[in-house]
């Protein structure tokens, strides 16, 4: 199955989808949010099951993760290709986004090949042999490559609290190099040089540490609350951290902005104009109607959006003010 970017003509073979739940519970949200992804499931559950070349094993380990006991999509293709693959997570009963890197560094010497990809469990979906990406990987410079999305997130600061924090430093360096629209780093599919991916880990734990004991420093605010993460600590976000790593360590590290191998979905529109399923067996009046959906939702959701920035603008002014003339 192939997703063509029209923009730069390339075909990525991984697709993530963000927030997607394993549930299926908010799927009308997550049209707004991820409306590609919809499309790329009705056409990938249509098509016949590929095997993958034995290259594949000898050169590329894949990790995911799941602590709960129902098999995301990411589980799901690897099988249907015939791979290979360590879930970890298993007996963890408190999930947190830090068990995504402790969990790597407790397997990560007992791996043999020579590059290793890491993909979220329920809301990433392999298309294709994943060979191909190890192909284009080795002509990349540069020992790690993340998926790129649309939107900066975690976001602490200026146009998400009124308040300057590090992650400002790291959203305009993010944009600073950028080379499309898909421009911020998301830390839910890589793929990587074994020993690079083991040396990115261990910084990862050092970087938790120095946020943990002293937040104010970086400046962070307190740990929000999520109802969806009620034991959420910025010092355990991955995705916090490996924004940090990026900063500190490009070009070693590098974000896929053309599509090479990821395609990150989230806030990413319907448009045949950058993006287009090749072949695509979900048309019809059943296509007609989502598309028609999908477009009211969105313009929902580009209200919404642009409420939350008239809503922080006014705390945005009087922090300016008030630092300006302390």
């Amino acid at each position: 199955m192939h997703v063509n970017n029209v923009i730069w003509k390339t075909s990525p073979l991984i697709v993530h989808a963000p927030g997607l739940q394993h549930s299926k519970e908010k799927n009308f949200i997550h049209m707004s949010f991820n409306p590609y992804w919809i499309p790329i499931i009705k056409n990938w559950e249509q098509e016949s099951p590929i095997l993958c070349r034995k290259e594949t094993k000898d050169e590329l380990t894949i990790i995911t993760w799941n602590s709960s006991g129902i098999k995301g999509y990411c589980e799901q293709s690897l099988e249907r290709l015939g791979l290979d693959y360590f879930c970890l997570g298993k007996n963890i009963k408190k999930w947190c986004f830090l068990d995504k890197i402790t969990t790597v560094l407790d397997i990560i010497d007992s791996i043999k090949t020579p590059y290793v990809m890491a993909l979220d469990c329920f809301d990433v979906i392999i298309l294709r042999d994943p060979f191909e990406a190890v192909e284009k990987f080795k002509k990349m410079n540069c020992d790690m490559l993340f998926n790129g999305e649309k939107n900066y997130h975690p976001d602490f600061g200026l146009m998400a609290t009124g308040n300057y924090a590090i992650t400002d430093r790291w959203k305009k360096y993010e944009i600073s190099l950028a080379e499309s629209e898909w421009k911020f780093l998301n830390a839910g599919a890589l793929i990587a040089k074994t020993k690079s991916y083991k040396e990115f880990l261990i910084k990862c734990l050092e970087r938790h540490d120095a946020i943990k004991k002293n937040p104010e420093s970086f400046p962070l605010p307190h740990d929000p609350v999520y109802k969806k993460y009620p034991d959420y600590k910025i010092s355990n976000d991955d995705q916090l951290i490996s924004h940090w790593m990026h900063h500190d360590y490009h070009p070693g590290i590098m974000i896929d902005y053309k599509m090479e191998i990821f395609f990150n979905t989230i806030h990413t529109a319907l448009d045949k104009r950058k993006l287009i399923i090749q072949d695509s067996l979900f048309t019809g009046y059943a296509a007609l109607k989502y598309r028609i959906e999908v477009n009211t939702l969105g313009i929902f959701l580009k209200t919404y959006l642009t409420l939350l920035k008239v809503r922080i603008m006014p705390v945005i002014v009087k922090n300016f003010f008030k630092k300006r003339f302390k």
